[in-house]
Parts: structure tokens; C-alpha cells; sequence
């Protein structure tokens, strides 16, 4: 083969081999750098803890309105929106927002548990 020719003809011509230490060098440069760029949560930790108190106080109110409330004590301003129809949108909405709570504390989990072992 030709190409295999050139090849052995160039690296005999004088080719630098790399140093030992470019591996770790390189590597040591690439660790330094993703060091640096921890990540930053958008949302400070009590801004979050208020964000969580307030859902679990407004989905607790919910679901006791629902539950106390019966079909002669509910009057809506919205026009043609039944108990029944209100009470399964107010469940979806909350079991919404409490599949994306559990999602988000399953994936922050798994997330630093990356961390510590990447770091670790």
C-alpha cells in the first residue's frame, strides 16, 4: 500500500513523539476548566423552599375546598363548568404539579450523585 509507505517514510523522517507527561498535562487542563464551571442553581435555595410551602398550602387549600364543598354549595362564575368538571381539573392540576415536584427531586437527586462521584 502507498498511503502505509508515506507513513512509515514520515514518521522515520522525524516525528515528534509527545512527552510522557501529555496525557496527565492535557487532562490536568480539562479537569481545571470543568472545575471551574460548577453549576449555578437559577433559583436560590429559599426562594425554593417559599416556592414549595406556598404550592403545598395552596394545593392543601384545594383539596379540602373540593372535598368540603358539595354540589349545592358551589357557585362559579365561569358559565357551563360543572362540580364534577372542576373537581377533576382541580386533581389534574394538582397531580401535575406533584409528578413534576417528584421528577425534579428523582433528577437533582441523580444529578449530585453525578457530582460526588465525578468529584469524589
Amino acid at each position: 500500500m502507498h498511503t502505509d509507505d508515506n507513513f512509515k517514510n514520515m514518521m522515520s523522517a522525524g516525528v515528534e513523539q509527545p512527552s510522557a507527561e501529555f496525557t496527565n498535562n492535557v487532562m490536568s487542563r480539562i479537569e481545571s476548566l470543568y472545575s471551574k464551571s460548577a453549576y449555578q442553581q437559577l433559583v436560590s435555595k429559599i426562594w425554593k423552599r417559599n416556592f414549595i410551602i406556598v404550592f403545598l398550602m395552596l394545593a392543601s387549600i384545594t383539596i379540602v375546598a373540593a372535598i368540603v364543598t358539595t354540589k349545592d354549595h358551589v357557585s362559579l362564575a365561569i358559565p357551563n363548568v360543572s362540580f364534577d368538571d372542576f373537581y377533576k381539573l382541580t386533581l389534574s392540576i394538582i397531580g401535575f404539579w406533584i409528578l413534576m415536584v417528584l421528577n425534579f427531586i428523582v433528577f437533582n437527586n441523580k444529578l449530585r450523585q453525578q457530582h460526588v462521584s465525578n468529584n469524589g
